[in-house]
């Protein structure tokens, strides 16, 4: 072969290379795509993958057959790349108009049963035969465009297999890492085609049409040369080929099995991010890549029979039982990990990761991805079908991988878990092994034959029984979670140590994850594959609230809905209300609603409540399908750093949430500031701020937040609480949670309305076609967070006045003003007429308290009677403000030159008050401050922090004492 040749050979590899990325670019993209409306169960995953792969099997099947007998092959795949250009391109508005289609025929009452499913199919299937049936011929048409002579065929396949595998893997990485997070969906579509297009164009500009047809006719006319002892295959009759077709086809179904079962052990060790998913797929396809490139260059020319594929399916299955010890082992050195490497340099972590994977699947993959090459070169009987050969040897391993995800996915690993499953793949494999050993040791005497056999089974069955089963407490710990935090409680006891202070209530590896209930000093945990979702105390009151908040702000609701069951509390918190007629509950997982049994004391038995509907279902799946309105959907779903939860927090399902609500209905969400960039923050305000006029947050525990959003404006009527009723259902469910009184309930408020618009402009809005939280959140799982962004929100919005949606937060009564969030009583000269009263908050600062509330603001109350205006902010904290701190405020009160200062007494306070006067610099007026505390007694006890102050004239200099008495006079501890 000429140098000129050789070098368009190796353009032709590396176009094929960029095929492959390209190809996974668009499986990664259009599943997500898919996702959105079909959902993120494992039934539309796996319907997802298998419409993928059976049109990845059809055009191999089509396009092997049709290749052997084409003058021009290789222009016939410039033609496939173009084709698969243009469908990609349209890719982003056709799935618009499959949502809409879904959600047209979709019906609520089918959506878990096996019409839903075969629904969900059916549009994968409609949405991606074209494109993967024109991606499944690529190959075919490219090993026929190169092989000229038989025993070319191993190499060529394995060359051809291996750049295209490490190009998906390479386009795994680039489009996880670069291309989805920097330009979102529909760019990095763009993109995809733009190679798709740029390899067609090079194709047919380099490989001329006379060149092609000579390279075929060159594999036709040296025909002769299969004739040739050394290069002769193996004589394949009828039942050596069945006996291919079921070994291969096993092998395909094992293998897939083995990548869903590492996939979720890996994420129960290093989570559940979009990058979980790209480093454990990129590190199978590294290894099928490596190894299809290692046979090509090294074994085509030795192994050419089935022995030698039976040895690989043989060594695949006692390495897969190898591997079984080291996923055991992948926590501890998960953390090794990180105490080594540390967060902060988030790429340098993720090649950690990487490696730990890599490392699980190295010897089975490569020698995986070795088969495939060997099959198809057993499979073919002439040059003259070296296509169709390769083409249905892909084919047949492609529709085994089509049971591996059916089977697999939805039967054997819920019911055998991860452990079990890859042991039964191993089995498999050695079915496979046993499948391709006997027809090809033909030569053998009988007896060698059994023998060989009736050894490998017991020494496999031997290996398998030697290794012990998984500590479940240790795989499910979620070390991945708070990682800094485990290190430090590691010190002492190790992590099995660690574990062993837990005891393990509830496990099972269901579906859709593994689910957990732990007991660890008298607190019941619930953990989605080692995430804790929700407790019995620890965030009790968050639960409550999501539930609670809506209920005191609108006294109408009838429907409501909750997303995410969880522990079951936020659904009894809404059932409480005996106004509840319909409360439909969403929930993914099956084994979440198990699970919720062992919250029964807190959640009230809620499932066995009439009311109730448990729907297991994909949320946003669920909204597109019915047509049922709300007075109240809460959505309390994980965090949105976890690939398939983050689509709850994009913009299109906050305005999908909107269409499900009634005029007057509110949306209560669940979000946090831990673990988020300030971006990521704004981004998931923004998005909601975005689909709703009135939206309101409130923060109910450190690093908690419950976002209230509506059409028309909400907030609290104070007064309507029976706080006296120990008895009343709303105040049993608002006391678990914490509030106690009127003013428990005001001081949750964080900020809200135009402020929070004004604070959104600029954030980059979290779409579905750019999800940015979901690609950024993962890089900050390890930062505080909640300081930071808090610290942004104070500085922006420090010395506003913001609006508080709070009915009767002040109460005008005869000759007085009381105000019980305020705690304080305010009398008015019954001579004089109030023009003006309201209530505010002014932010100033963020300050904690021991109960873990946040004062995002100072209360400040205004008002104005005849000529004198006045008015008084106040704060809450948990501990005695000492006299500076009363004189300190003052000082920050009251600007001027100082006139006269001292001591007083507040009516209804036993704590110390200051008071000074001061002459205004800029006119000539009196400017009278007052600082003072009372006392809080009760669930939350505290102090209330007040200064007041309020202008008078000049000529008052001398009567500072009638001054005082009767501006301090007016105040009145509660």
């Amino acid at each position: 072969m000429t140098d000129s040749n050789q070098l368009k050979r190796g353009m032709v590899l590396l176009c094929f290379f960029l095929s492959g990325a390209a190809g996974l670019v668009y499986e990664v993209v259009w599943a997500r795509q898919l996702s959105l409306f079909l959902g993120i169960t494992s039934f539309a995953h796996t319907a997802v993958i298998t419409a993928y792969m059976a049109g990845l099997a059809a055009g191999s099947l089509y396009f092997g057959r049709y290749a052997d007998s084409s003058a021009n092959p290789l222009r016939t795949y410039a033609r496939l790349e173009i084709g698969i250009c243009v469908y990609a391109l349209m890719t982003p508005f056709m799935f618009d108009f499959l949502q809409a289609g879904y959600a047209d025929i979709a019906g609520v009452a089918g959506i878990s049963g096996m019409g839903g499913h075969l629904s969900r199919f059916a549009i994968a299937l409609l949405a991606l035969l074209i494109p993967t049936f024109l991606m499944g011929g690529t190959l075919p048409l490219l090993v026929r465009g190169f092989v000229s002579t038989l025993p070319e065929l191993g190499r060529a396949t394995g060359r051809l297999y291996g750049i295209n595998t490490l190009g998906a893997m390479s386009g795994t990485l680039v489009a996880g890492y670069l291309l989805l997070p920097e330009f979102g969906i529909v760019i990095t579509t763009f993109m995809a085609a733009l190679v798709n297009l740029l390899i067609a164009i090079y194709i047919l500009a380099s490989i001329g049409a006379s060149e092609g047809r000579r390279e075929v006719a060159t594999s036709h006319k040296n025909e002769a040369v299969d004739a040739a002892p050394a290069s002769a295959p193996v004589p394949v009759d009828r039942m050596t080929r069945i006996a291919i077709l079921a070994g291969f086809g096993l092998a395909g179904f094992a293998s897939l099995l083995t990548q869903m079962a590492w996939i979720r052990a890996l994420i129960m060790v290093v989570g559940g991010s979009v990058y979980a998913f790209t480093i454990t797929l990129a590190s199978f396809l590294a290894g099928i890549g490596l190894g299809s490139l290692l046979y090509g260059w090294l074994l085509s020319r030795r192994w050419r029979h089935l022995q030698g594929a039976a040895v690989l399916a043989l060594i695949i299955a006692f390495s897969l039982l190898a591997g079984l010890p080291i996923l055991q082992k992948l926590p501890e050195w998960f953390l090794a990990g990180f105490s080594w490497l540390g967060f902060e340099h988030f790429m340098r972590f993720q090649f950690f990761i990487f490696a730990l994977c890599f490392l699980i699947m190295i010897v089975p993959t490569v020698l995986m991805g070795a088969l495939f090459p060997l099959v198809a070169v057993i499979w073919t009987r002439s040059n003259a079908h070296a296509a169709q050969g390769v083409g249905t040897a892909y084919a047949i391993n492609t529709f085994g991988t089509i049971f591996g995800a059916l089977l697999g996915g939805l039967f054997i690993l819920p019911v055998t878990g991860v452990h079990n499953g890859i042991q039964l793949a191993a089995s498999v494999y050695i079915l496979s092994a046993i499948l391709f050993w006997w027809p090809g040791s033909q030569g053998h005497s009988n007896l060698n034959r059994v023998a060989a056999v009736a050894v490998a089974i017991p020494l496999f069955l031997l290996a398998a029984a030697m290794i012990p089963p998984w500590d479940r407490a240790v795989m499910a710990s979620g070390v991945y979670y708070r990682a800094d935090i485990t290190l430090q409680l590691l010190e002492e006891s190790g992590l099995e140590g660690y574990v062993a202070e837990s005891e393990l209530l509830y496990y099972d590896e269901g579906l859709d994850g593994t689910v957990t209930v732990k007991l660890s000093n008298g607190e019941r945990s619930l953990a989605v594959n080692g995430k804790t979702d929700a407790s019995s105390s620890g965030d009790l009151p968050t639960q409550v609230l999501l539930g609670q908040l809506p209920l005191q702000m609108n006294r109408e609701i009838r429907d409501a809905m909750v997303i995410g069951l969880g522990s079951g509390i936020t659904a009894s918190s809404v059932a409480s209300s005996t106004d509840i007629e319909t409360l439909t509950v969403l929930e993914i997982s099956g084994e979440v609603v198990e699970a919720s049994e062992f919250f029964r004391p807190e959640n009230y038995g809620v499932l066995d409540d009439p009311r109730v509907n448990m729907v297991t279902a994909d949320a946003r799946n669920f909204l597109l399908a019915t047509r049922e309105q709300f007075d109240l959907i809460v959505s309390e779903p994980s965090n949105p750093w976890i690939s398939g939860v983050s689509n709850l927090f994009t913009q299109e399902f906050f305005a999908l949430a909107r269409e499900r609500l009634r005029p007057r209905g509110l949306l209560t969400q669940w979000f946090h500031t831990y673990s988020m960039s300030g971006d990521d923050f704004r981004a998931v305000l923004g998005a909601i701020d975005s689909e709703f006029e009135h939206v309101s947050v409130w923060r109910t525990l450190p690093g908690d937040l419950v976002i209230v959003a509506s059409r028309e404006p909400h907030g609290f009527n104070l007064g309507t609480v029976d706080w006296e009723n120990p008895d009343d259902a709303e105040v049993i469910e608002l006391n678990r949670a914490g509030i106690f009184s009127d003013r428990d309930l005001v001081r949750l408020y964080l900020v809200g309305g135009e402020a929070l618009r004004q604070f959104t402009i600029g954030a980059r809005r979290n779409t579905d076609r750019h999800p940015v939280v979901e690609f950024n959140a993962p890089r900050y799982l390890y930062a505080k967070g909640e300081e930071d962004n808090l610290d942004l929100l104070f500085d922006f919005l420090g010395g506003k006045d913001l609006s508080v949606p709070v009915e009767r937060l002040l109460e005008l009564l005869p000759g007085r003003i009381e105000s019980r969030p305020f705690g304080l009583n305010i009398d008015m000269p019954l001579d004089q007429q109030m023009q003006i009263h309201s209530a505010h908050w002014l932010v100033t600062a963020r300050q904690f308290d021991n109960s873990g509330y946040s004062q995002a603001s100072q209360r400040r109350l205004v008002w104005q009677e005849g000529q004198e205006g006045a008015y008084l902010q106040a704060d809450w904290q948990s501990t005695r403000p000492q006299y500076q701190d009363l004189l300190s405020l003052l000082d920050a009160l009251v600007v001027g030159e100082i006139q006269f200062a001292g001591d007083i007494e507040i009516a209804g306070s036993r704590e110390p008050a200051a008071w000074s006067l001061h002459l205004e610099t800029e006119s000539d007026r009196l400017r009278l401050g007052l600082a003072w505390s009372c006392a809080t007694f009760g669930e939350n006890p505290g102090f209330t922090r007040y200064a007041a102050a309020t202008s008078v004239p000049a000529e008052w200099h001398d009567r500072q004492e009638y001054i005082l008495e009767r501006f301090a006079g007016r105040f009145s501890c509660l």
